[in-house]
């Protein structure tokens, strides 16, 4: 690898001489950021530097001192030390080497004239040099011609010395600024945003393509940085709109990182993501013979979020050993994490263990979660299953997930499931019943991961219906493998209900069982046509006509809800005929 830069140095001038348009798209044997990444990995310095202005030296970042040619620029809190940092955190090199070659106030043109006294002495070992400037290009220009031309002109130099010296070049965008207009146009008439990227951003792209190197788009994660986290005010990103604080460069580390480490999971929309041992990006100290696939039992009827694979075995030690680690890129806001715990049930021989010290947990972003047992067998006694337990919120920008068998003789593993929050949402299911006699169910967004809850939940429930009075309409509430708790309108009364289900087919319930009901006088229909609100807890179920009102149905379940079910996932009318149908439309209104 030593000489292929050079190598596409000589091959360039060759192809320039030849006069070929394609001259460097034709360009091989470039050293790339894998090379990088597996040299890191093999214990290696393999140094890269960062080459630029004042958002490369870490102008206005906390502990921040101005960098001189000849120096090790390590300033504190910019993103080429954060860099440094998870670099060595997931390699096995202690000794890899980023390089902080930012120069506050600079432009292309003057980098290039020291270019050899910058990268001689200390940062002469250097492999690739990733090529910044573009912001303070723009003072001092009569037209965005001579801006992009000049420029232009001073980056490809650059691009051609770093092939000379046998150093491998890439691009970076600029940072993103807040600078929608200029504030002195006749002293600064290109200082605006849009000028730095139509200009000198689309230059770089340009010579990217022309010259086949890699580019890391900066400004495109920045703005999306800017305009759409959650976490920062922008007067803790960039207080002068100009230079990212210590924040701002934080993320830069991460979006760089992620161009370089293979095997970050980039998040940049808000589909869910199943992540288990079926993935790419796993690293894991499971044994491939260790790791079951799908199966009935663990695929439950009411789920869309299954997992393909698990492990579930006596490891035959009480070693705490790494199930799963994945790296997460995420672009998104409100995507929550859910780890899953596996319940063994009554048929097994091992339960999972009683003490916090000694169960499975999670690592998300260096903060440790145990995965608590709130299974309660009343419910959950048969089956080996799964559930969902939110366990974190991921942040704008890099996210670490591990998951632990912890210290017990059992390793208990499935996966991680991502999803976007939604905070206020509805689905619908609905009842027909034909003339042949033949039912028909259809619900729009079935068995939805919407009407899925984990402990406290408040939901809005209303009903289109033609079915008369005295039949019995049923609506589960709390739904779970083999029982739950259904909601039964017939003539004035609602009736809190129990069932048991035999099989796993969604309205195979019997064994019904009264627990609470109220006669509120009129049609209970009617009622509900015009809404009522459930909400279930820990502790109770409580059903309200008006929110604002005391609830008419309250209760108290003694514990036995802990944990997660569905709720309106089906529909049943025992005594349905001709053409009978209820709709059944659900709100989420608080899912905590």
């Amino acid at each position: 690898m030593k000489n292929a830069a050079k190598n596409i140095f000589n091959k360039m001038k060759f192809l320039e001489t030849n006069n070929s348009e394609n001259r460097v798209n034709m360009i091989e044997n470039k050293i790339t950021f894998q090379d990088a990444w597996v040299a890191w990995e093999n214990g290696e310095k393999f140094p890269v530097a960062f080459f630029g202005d004042s958002t490369y030296d870490g102008y206005n970042t906390t502990g921040w001192i101005g960098n001189s040619i000849g120096t090790d620029h390590e300033p504190p809190n910019v993103f080429t030390t954060y860099l440094q940092d998870l670099i060595r955190k997931h390699t096995n090199s202690k000794i890899a080497r980023i390089y902080n070659a930012g120069f506050s106030g600079q432009i292309a043109q003057w980098g290039y004239k020291n270019i050899d006294a910058i990268f001689s002495g200390i940062y002469s070992d250097v492999k690739m040099v990733g090529i910044g400037f573009g912001i303070n290009d723009r003072i001092g220009k009569v037209s965005t011609k001579d801006y992009k031309e000049k420029f232009r002109g001073d980056i490809e130099n650059i691009i051609k010395w770093c092939y000379s010296k046998d150093i491998q070049p890439f691009l970076l965008t600029t940072q993103a600024t807040i600078e929608p207009g200029t504030i002195d146009y006749n002293l600064y008439p290109y200082r605006t945003s849009e000028n730095i990227n139509s200009v000198a951003n689309r230059v770089k792209k340009e010579l990217a393509k022309k010259y086949g190197i890699d580019l890391i788009d900066l400004n495109y994660y920045t703005e999306k940085f800017l305009a759409n986290n959650k976490l920062y005010k922008l007067k803790d990103i960039i207080p002068d709109n100009l230079h990212f604080i210590d924040s701002g460069h934080k993320f830069e580390s991460e979006v760089i990182f992620a161009h370089f480490c293979p095997r970050v999971i980039m998040i940049n929309n808000d589909k869910p993501l199943i992540l288990d041992f079926s993935s790419q990006n796993i690293k894991s100290s499971i044994p491939s013979d260790k790791i079951s696939y799908e199966n009935n039992l663990l695929n439950l009827w009411y789920n869309n979020y299954n997992f393909k694979s698990y492990a579930y075995y006596d490891k035959g030690n009480k070693h705490n050993i790494l199930a799963q680690d994945f790296i997460i890129f995420n672009m998104e806001n409100d995507m929550n994490v859910y780890t899953v715990q596996i319940n063994s049930g009554k048929d097994h021989e091992t339960n999972l263990c009683l003490s916090d010290e000694k169960k499975p947990y999670v690592v998300i972003n260096d903060k440790k979660l145990v995965l608590q047992d709130t299974f309660k067998q009343y419910y959950f006694e048969e089956a080996l299953m799964y559930r969902l337990i939110k366990k974190y919120s991921l942040k704008f920008g890099l996210n670490t997930m591990q998951l632990y068998t912890g210290n017990n003789n059992k390793v208990s593993a499935v996966g991680f499931y991502i999803k976007k929050e939604v905070p206020n949402c509805s689905s619908k299911i609905s009842f027909i019943q034909k003339l042949d006699g033949v039912e028909s169910k259809n619900s729009v967004i079935p068995y939805s991961y919407k009407n899925y809850f984990n402990n406290n939940v408040l939901f809005k429930l209303k009903l289109d219906t033609n079915i008369e009075d005295y039949k019995d309409l049923i609506i589960p509430i709390f739904d779970t493998v083999n029982s739950g708790i259904f909601l039964n309108l017939k003539d004035t009364v609602l009736e809190l209900c129990t069932y048991k289900r035999e099989k796993l087919e969604i309205d195979n319930i019997e064994d019904y069982m009264e627990i609470a009901s109220v006669d509120i006088g009129v049609s209970s229909k009617s009622i509900v046509e015009t809404g009522i609100y459930i909400e279930i807890s820990e502790m109770s179920i409580k059903v309200f006509m008006d929110i604002k009102e005391e609830p008419i149905i309250d209760y108290y379940t003694n514990g036995k809800i802990l944990g997660s079910g569905t709720f309106a996932n089906f529909v049943k009318v025992p005594e349905a005929d001709g053409n009978d149908y209820a709709i059944v439309y659900i709100d989420v209104l608080c899912n905590l």
